[in-house]
């Protein structure tokens, strides 16, 4: 799910971890290598910019959140008061696995 195994991740992450984490999916959208939305809206993100350059569209230039899915764009997931301690959380998970790692 998040690219290490799911013995080492019960490892790392305590049940609220791991509570929070699904929590900041169900706001922010899927994390992890098979974020093929993102992947996507830069690709056609990126061919329309190639449209514009060959003259081939007009109008104002879009910006890349523009070719994303609306899933995040919810009025819910705007409001949700934990989002901030979520992402925090998040971001030091992260820190910590890519100092643990060596990866980062």
């Amino acid at each position: 799910m998040y690219g290490i195994p799911v013995r080492q991740l019960q490892a790392m992450l305590t049940s609220r971890d791991f509570a929070e984490l699904l929590a900041y999916e169900r706001i922010e959208g899927p994390v992890g290598p098979w974020r093929e939305d993102f992947r996507f809206a830069a690709l056609r993100f990126e061919l329309h910019q190639l449209a514009r350059a060959l003259g081939r569209v007009k109008g104002k230039a879009p910006r890349i959140e523009d070719f994303m899915p609306g899933w995040w764009r919810t009025a819910e997931a705007r409001r949700y008061p934990g989002r901030a301690a979520v992402m925090a959380k998040l971001e030091g998970w992260v820190t910590t696995h890519r100092a643990a790692t060596g990866t980062g």
